[in-house]
């Protein structure tokens, strides 16, 4: 198989794992932006300070953008992991799906793959190109159009 197929797989194969970091991260900063509006220490007047710190309501406006856009790379990620299953799910070989699962379904690192399916670490990176060679991306993009 061609080095640029293996790589645009990849990157294909991986949309689902960064989707889920990057909604992760939203989320992770709408908590922050609620507790700011929720906070309530009130700052002490009079004495000097760089910059006021943001009005509630801005806090809430914030807190509600960083929710909506975590939503919406959470859908994404919920697209993308539909394809990636069926492309995963259409490789014949149980232990090229297993392998495929592993690791970009549930983003083990290479060693971690290696432990639970009992390979050698090289052995499971000879593997990983065989199953590259196995998924289908324009089957799984027909099945799931939307993403």
């Amino acid at each position: 198989m061609a080095n640029q197929e293996s790589q645009e797989k990849k990157r294909w194969l991986s949309r689902y794992r960064e989707l889920v970091k990057t909604a992760n991260a939203y989320y992770k900063q709408a908590g922050e932006w609620y507790d700011r509006a929720v906070s309530t220490t009130k700052p002490l007047t009079g004495l000097p300070r760089a910059s006021s710190p943001p009005r509630t309501d801005e806090c809430y406006a914030k807190y509600m953008d960083c929710v909506s856009v975590s939503s919406e790379y959470a859908e994404g990620a919920s697209k993308a992991m539909r394809q990636i299953r069926d492309a995963i799910e259409a490789v014949s070989d149980e232990k090229c799906r297993e392998l495929l699962t592993h690791r970009y379904i549930s983003g083990l690192k290479w060693y971690e793959i290696a432990g639970v399916m009992q390979y050698d670490q090289r052995w499971i990176l000879k593997l990983h190109g065989k199953a590259l060679g196995m998924v289908d991306i324009k089957h799984a993009t027909k099945r799931h159009p939307e993403t």
